[in-house]
C-alpha cells in the first residue's frame, strides 16, 4: 500500500517505522525540517517538507495514488483538513485516519453519518481511558476490546496453572461452557499466534483471547476461573485528561471517584467540571 503520514513526531515516526517494516510505501510529510530529517534518517521512506493540509503538498506527496492517509500532527484542525483535502484530491476509496484530541470535534452529529471525510478519528486519551475502564473489575484480564458497538468483547488474559482452561482440549470447551457463546479466537504462545483447532490444548502461560457477548462477560470469566471483583471505590492520582475521562465515566456508573491533584487551580476546576467526584488538592 502507498500510505501518506502527516506529522513526523513520535506518533508519526512510530507508525512510519511499523509500516515500512511491513513493506508498505510510505511518504512522511512534516513542516519542521529538523524533525523530518531525524525521522527519515533511519527509515527507508520518502520525506517531504511542507504543510500536510495544503492541497499542493498532498499532491506532491502522491495523494492521487495513495491507499491511505494518516494525519497525526499536534493540531486537530490540520489533521481534519488534511483528510478532507485527501477525500477531494485522492481516490474515492482512500482511507482517511486523523488524530483528534478535542472531544468537541467528535460530536456524533458531525461524524455519526459520515458528514466529515474521515474514516477513523482517534482520540489517544480516550483510547487510554477506555483501556483502563475496560479492565476495571477484572484484575486478571490484560485487555478488553469492544466490537459491534460494544455488544461483543474480546478479552485477553494469561492462562494460569490453576485455571479450568489449562490442559483442556478445544474439543471439550463446548461441554465446559455449555449454554454460553464463548469463543477462544486465538492463543499466543512462544511468540506465535495460534488459531486453535479441536485437538489443540490450552497450556498454562498461554495468552488466550476470548470473545463473548457483553452481557455474558462476567459469567464467561468465572467459568474460565478468572476473578471478577465488583468496583465500589476508585482513586485517581492526577487530574490529567485521561484521569478526568475515567472520572466522568465512573460518575455515570453511579460511583464517586476520588481525584488527587497537586495543582490547586486545576483541582478547583475539576471539582466544578465533575461535581459528583471528590477532588482533593495534594500529592
Amino acid at each position: 500500500m502507498k500510505i501518506l503520514i502527516v506529522g513526523a513526531g513520535q506518533v508519526g515516526f512510530n507508525i512510519a517505522a511499523r509500516l515500512v517494516a511491513e513493506g508498505h510505501d510510505v511518504v512522511l510529510i512534516e513542516r519542521d525540517e529538523s524533525i523530518l530529517g531525524r525521522a527519515t534518517e533511519g527509515l527507508d521512506i520518502q520525506g517531504l517538507r511542507g504543510h500536510g493540509a495544503r492541497p499542493r503538498v498532498l499532491e506532491e506527496a502522491g495523494i492521487a495514488e495513495a491507499d491511505m492517509i494518516v494525519a497525526v500532527t499536534d493540531s486537530d484542525e490540520v489533521n481534519m483538513v488534511a483528510c478532507l483535502n485527501a477525500a477531494i484530491l485522492g481516490r474515492s476509496d482512500v482511507i482517511k485516519i486523523a488524530r483528534v484530541r478535542d472531544e468537541s470535534y467528535l460530536d456524533a452529529r458531525i461524524f455519526g453519518d459520515h458528514r466529515v471525510a474521515i474514516d477513523l478519528a482517534i482520540n489517544p486519551e480516550k483510547v487510554s481511558a477506555d483501556k483502563i475502564l475496560g479492565v476495571l473489575g477484572y484484575p486478571e484480564v490484560n485487555e478488553v476490546v469492544d466490537f459491534a458497538d460494544g455488544r461483543l468483547k474480546l478479552l485477553g488474559l494469561t492462562v494460569q496453572a490453576t485455571s479450568p482452561l489449562a490442559g483442556m482440549r478445544f474439543f471439550d470447551l463446548g461441554q465446559r461452557f455449555k449454554g454460553s457463546d464463548l469463543l477462544i479466537a486465538a492463543l499466543h504462545r512462544d511468540h506465535k499466534v495460534i488459531i486453535p483447532r479441536g485437538p489443540d490444548v490450552v497450556l498454562p502461560g498461554d495468552d488466550a483471547f476470548l470473545v463473548a457477548r457483553a452481557e455474558e462477560v462476567e459469567t464467561v470469566l468465572r467459568l474460565a476461573g478468572v476473578q471478577v471483583a465488583p468496583v465500589h471505590r476508585v482513586m485517581i492520582a492526577g487530574g490529567t485528561k485521561i484521569g478526568r475521562l475515567i472520572a466522568h465515566d465512573l460518575t455515570r456508573r453511579g460511583l464517586k471517584p476520588k481525584i488527587i491533584e497537586p495543582d490547586p487551580r486545576l483541582a478547583r476546576w475539576i471539582a466544578e467540571e465533575i461535581p459528583d467526584a471528590v477532588v482533593l488538592n495534594g500529592r
